[in-house]
């Protein structure tokens, strides 16, 4: 759930459960609180790009600082771009594992006086990727008699998996 949130963040706090008072009902086992940076004082930017395995892409960048006076902003996106890693052993020739990721995030300030502030945040994020398949490694049945028909038929994985293009 929080895959797409995690980029642009001021801090990550931890908390140990219970935290019901704070968070809701729900939070027994304890929080997770993201918080996303903040419009800044002075003009600033920042870029981060990295390159990995399956040709990995991950860009990010932000800008952040004064629009007038009383009002700051901050606009913050991140993609992410990669190749597939599986593939089909029922399907020949179908590939998945694609990564399609982009996020994006704005935040407006306002700051009228010292004793106020009004924030408003708009995270945007759209997730195209592959979903992951399940892989069927070996049959196994403790009673071969009660076995689902077509079980040991079934195409499967003779070894751990590989990558797409290594042996």
């Amino acid at each position: 759930m929080t895959t797409l949130a995690a980029f642009d963040l001021a801090r990550v706090e931890v908390l140990k459960g219970p935290q019901g008072t704070l968070f809701g009902e729900n939070a027994t086992g304890g929080a997770v609180n993201y918080v996303a940076a903040k419009p800044t004082d002075k003009l600033g930017s920042g870029l981060d790009a990295s390159y990995g395995n399956f040709n990995r892409i991950k860009i990010g960048g932000f800008v952040s600082g004064p629009i007038d006076d009383s009002l700051r902003g901050r606009l913050a996106l991140q993609i992410l771009y990669g190749d597939p890693w599986q593939n089909s052993i029922t399907r020949p020739g179908d590939q998945l594992g694609r990564l399609r990721q982009q996020q994006g995030r704005g935040t407006l300030e306002w700051r009228p006086n010292v004793q106020f502030t009004s924030r408003l945040t708009f995270t945007l994020t759209h997730d195209g990727s592959d979903s992951l398949a399940v892989q069927f490694i070996a049959p196994l049945s403790q009673f071969p008699a009660l076995a689902v028909p077509g079980l040991f038929t079934f195409p499967w994985s003779r070894r751990r998996a590989q990558p797409i293009g290594r042996p």
